[in-house]
């Protein structure tokens, strides 16, 4: 009973005590460890201050919170609370049952491109370096060790935030983390499931993990993340400066990873971009296809839901193998305006190896409108191409993208404008080391064409091809591009005109330096072109030329001159010679000067000289000024050699000319002058002469031919058959390529002068009348060229004539001349035979006629009248004197005869107080005037 009592006492004593010691560990061991241990830990990790408050310390469960790491009154890590579950196994076994975190908020700072911890990342730093201080072998041990069991069995955060701050504005990322741990079928070895959920702007983002924690370590990472709308993300965006993003994201990944070493195993990517919209400055790329322009601005709410997975952007990123190349593929982007090209079926293949990654792919692009623009596409176009590149070591690089030609058709409208070819091929190769590149490019288009309702040009083929150097220099990079455009046998058809060109070339250079302004120069080349204007008879050979341009412009001492010849000029089958101009670039303008050499008129020429360049609107505009010396052949000049119509024409005389053109916005305008002196016009089959021309025409609207009015021709002498006058003026003007105007004219003729009234001529017109009105003609000199006789004597006659010249022919109708009243003349006709001629000498009217014969040989008359009329082909001219004979006549009256008879000459014949003649004569036109061949000659 003793022995009971005393053991008894005993155990009492030794619960007492061990109740005393779990009441005073729990009671101090909390405040030690956290003023003890949990800042020794901190320190031994290179950890800034930690500061941890222990809630409750049971035998399965520890309460703490809050925690802080970190220094001042805002640390960069806080803890709202934390509880370890444990149990006497599990302390055992040396871990924790689970571990939950509630109320995590990690505070961090994204500047420069960089993510930055404040407060940690110095010591996380230094932490670092003090590690690595340790022996090559320590280095090799640590990276070929496994990953470290967590001595938990699950962890568990919860209701925790990333914090954020960047560019002035604060975000925040709530997260949640879930990790397990579990046993594999290795002995001794584990396998860490975990599981992460973000929600970036309620966007929820998961990302799912296993791991096996054994020396060959392996993770396979899930993530997903479903309908994430980038419009929530606008504020972050627009932190890069004209960058716009739109649309609703999916993505879903599978990857595995190896962790000694460090590899990707394989890899699964997909990402689905909904409705989506990328737009930087001016590049804009869609996800969907254009909307119609005709559909309003504003999308209805069903436009933004998410559209089936055909009509979304889908890429995909696969690795297989580590030695394998990554996949990357997309299946459509659309690129905005001006162009709309659909780039579908990309697939991109890159491989690493060593310092070297190699990329090839391939893409198709659709055209199959055009959009915000002048041209209507009208056949879809689509092409294949092929990319290359490789990046090598100390980073040199090249780069080469494809596309063959093939027969496709395109064409493309705007109003009555229509432009079309074939595929074109397209070469570009890229190369380059650190700073120092270049690019060599090549397109070769077939069968080009432009069509409107005026014409056409057409090619069998446009080549174009370039080179872009970029060198570094003590300055800056010096960017130099060239290129070389190339047409083959060029064609263009007017409604009025061809334009062929066999070889065409177009060359260009362009230098920036980094701080200069850019500097360019380009020049034209073409050779043996052809222009031929049907409508106007004109045909130009060979054309070859050289056009320079340089800006800024040289000095005109060291500026390029180009040339521009036309070797041989024809008019209607003529050969009207050669012209030759050169050209010099002089500030922002170009100069030129230019002659032509006449191969129709030997040692006739024409300079020109002027400019053109861009005026203060930057509009095109130009100027010229053209002379032509005074010039006199040194024979006269058959003009039989121009025309068989105008075959025994001669022409002679001294011509000049000058001028000045000009051409804008507005159309082309200038003026001309040309002169004629001492000119002189024949033809000796026809017995035409007109000499003494002189006329100055002044045209003030070319290229309208319209004159000036009041234009003045005038010549010295003129001689048609038998006319014959001293000389006449004519005033006129040329209304139009087409029709003349004369507004007077003056001929002096017979002792007097005949005017006319105003007549307008035209080749439509086939019928003209006039009338000439006659002033102190002199009756014996008009009888002479009317009536082709020999006459003498004085007194004029002065009247109107009316003329008519209907298809060649000139008929007279009804005209008349009189002497003026109270003032006679005298008559005297030697060679009066032309009015007997053809009458027989028994009729009365012979023995008439030659009484009037023999009076008109010296005849008085106190007046006279002339008629004139046309029948068929002559001119009857009626003739009426009233006076008397100045001399007996050897006449006698027989009343056997009721008449008078001619007696011999030895009568004395009689003598005659007064008579009266009227006499009529049929006299052939076209032998007084010629006016069958003039009409021939004129045709």
């Amino acid at each position: 009973m003793t022995r009971l009592r005393h053991t008894t006492r005993i155990i009492s004593i030794i619960l007492l005590l061990g109740l005393g010691l779990g009441y005073a560990v729990r009671l101090l061991l909390p405040g030690f460890i956290e003023t003890r241990i949990l800042p020794r830990l901190a320190r031994e990790a290179g950890l800034p201050l930690l500061v941890c408050r222990i809630n409750h310390l049971g035998f399965t469960k520890t309460s703490a919170g809050p925690l802080t790491l970190g220094a001042g009154i805002d640390p960069a890590v806080t803890v709202e609370r934390i509880s370890l579950l444990y149990n006497p196994t599990s302390i055992q076994k040396g871990e924790l049952e689970k571990v939950v975190l509630s109320g995590v908020s990690i505070k961090t700072v994204f500047s420069k491109g960089t993510l930055s911890i404040p407060g940690l990342d110095e010591a996380l730093d230094k932490n670092s370096r003090d590690k690595n201080t340790g022996n090559e072998t320590d280095k090799r041990s640590t990276s070929a060790s496994r990953l470290p069991v967590p001595p938990f069995t699950e962890l568990l955060i919860e209701r925790s935030v990333i914090i954020a701050k960047a560019g002035g504005s604060e975000y925040r990322i709530p997260f949640s983390l879930q990790l397990k741990k579990t046993a594999s079928l290795k002995p001794e070895t584990f396998n860490l499931h975990g599981t992460l959920e973000i929600r970036p702007r309620s966007s929820p983002v998961t990302l799912q993990f296993t791991t096996n924690l054994d020396e060959k370590t392996k993770v396979h990472l899930n993530l997903q993340a479903d309908k994430v709308d980038l419009l929530n993300f606008a504020d972050i965006l627009q932190m890069l400066l004209g960058l716009e993003l739109k649309g609703q994201i999916g993505l879903s990944a599978e990857a595995d990873l190896a962790l000694t070493p460090l590899s990707l195993e394989n890899l699964n990517a997909k990402i689905v971009w909904h409705n989506g919209h990328l737009s930087y400055n001016d590049f804009r790329i869609r996800a969907a296809r254009n909307p119609d322009p005709r559909e309003p601005k504003r999308p209805s709410p069903d436009s933004q839901k998410p559209k089936p997975e055909k009509e979304a952007c889908v890429l995909t990123l696969q690795k297989n193998d580590p030695p394998d190349p990554w996949q990357l593929k997309i299946n459509q982007l659309y690129l905005d305006a001006p162009f709309t090209p659909t780039l579908s079926n990309i697939e991109l293949s890159i491989r690493t190896a060593a310092e070297n990654i190699s990329l090839q792919g391939q893409w198709e692009t659709r055209l199959t409108e055009l959009r915000h623009g002048l041209f209507t596409l009208i056949n879809p176009f689509q092409k294949k191409w092929n990319f290359t590149a490789k990046l090598k070591p100390q980073g040199a690089w090249q780069a080469v993208l494809k596309s063959p030609a093939d027969n496709t058709a395109w064409e493309i409208q705007q109003g009555d404008l229509t432009i079309s070819g074939r595929s074109p091929a397209v070469s570009i190769n890229a190369s380059g080391l650190g700073k120092k590149g270049e690019v060599k490019w090549l397109t070769l288009i077939k069968k080009p064409t432009l069509k409107n309702d005026s014409g056409q040009f057409s090619s069998p083929a446009i080549k174009a091809d370039g080179h872009i150097a970029i060198e570094p220099s003590d300055k800056g990079l010096e960017i130099v591009a060239s290129t070389l455009i190339e047409l083959t046998k060029a064609h263009i058809k007017q409604q009025n005109f061809e334009f062929e060109l066999p070889e065409l070339l177009v060359q260009g250079e362009v230098r920036k330096k980094e701080s200069a302004p850019p500097t360019m120069s380009a020049e034209l080349q073409f050779k043996n072109g052809a222009l031929q204007a049907s409508d106007y008879g004109l045909k130009v050979l060979g054309i070859t030329g050289t056009l320079p341009w340089d800006w800024p412009a040289h000095e005109p001492a060291a500026g390029r001159k180009g040339k521009l010849d036309c070797r041989k000029i024809f008019w209607q089958k003529l050969d009207l010679g050669d012209f030759a101009a050169s050209f010099e670039q002089q500030g922002e303008k170009v100069l030129f000067q230019g002659r032509y050499d006449s191969a129709l008129v030997k040692g006739l020429s024409m300079v020109t000289d002027g400019q053109c360049g861009l005026n203060q609107k930057g509009d095109l505009q130009a100027t010229a000024d053209f002379d032509i010396a005074a010039y006199k052949p040194k024979t006269p000049i058959n003009l039989g050699a121009f025309s068989n119509s105008a075959s025994g024409n001669i022409i002679d005389g001294t011509f000049s000319a000058s001028g000045a053109l000009s051409c804008d916005t507005r159309g082309v305008n200038g003026s001309a002058t040309a002169v004629v002196e001492e000119a002189l016009f024949r033809n000796d089959e026809k017995n035409l002469l007109i000499s003494g021309i002189n006329c100055r025409l002044h045209l003030p609207e070319l290229p309208s031919l319209r004159s000036a009015p009041n234009q003045t021709l005038n010549f010295d002498r003129l001689a048609a058959g038998n006319i014959s006058s001293p000389g006449g003026t004519f005033t006129f003007q040329i209304e139009s390529n087409e029709t003349l105007l004369l507004e007077k004219g003056q001929l002096f003729w017979c002792g007097g002068n005949i005017e006319t009234q105003a007549l307008r001529i035209s080749p439509a017109v086939d019928h003209y009348q006039a009338t000439l009105y006659c002033d102190r003609l002199q009756l014996a000199k008009l009888l002479e060229q009317l009536g082709q006789v020999e006459a003498q004597g004085s007194g004029s006659v002065n009247g109107r004539i009316p003329v008519s010249w209907e298809k060649g022919k000139i008929t007279f109708d009804d005209g008349f001349l009189y002497s003026t009243p109270g003032q006679g003349g005298t008559i005297k006709i030697s060679d009066g035979e032309i009015l007997t001629t053809g009458l027989p000498t028994s009729t009365p009217q012979f023995a008439q006629l030659d009484l009037a014969r023999e009076a008109l040989k010296d005849y008085q008359y106190q007046w006279t009248k002339m008629n004139l009329n046309s029948e068929a082909e002559e001119l009857i001219l009626n003739l009426q004197f009233d006076g008397k004979p100045n001399r007996p006549l050897p006449f006698v009256y027989k009343e056997e005869l009721g008449g008078f008879a001619r007696v011999s000459a030895k009568s004395p014949g009689s003598h005659f107080q007064g008579i009266n003649l009227d006499i009529n004569l049929r006299l052939p036109l076209n032998r007084i005037l010629q006016y069958k061949d003039l009409s021939t000659m004129f045709e």
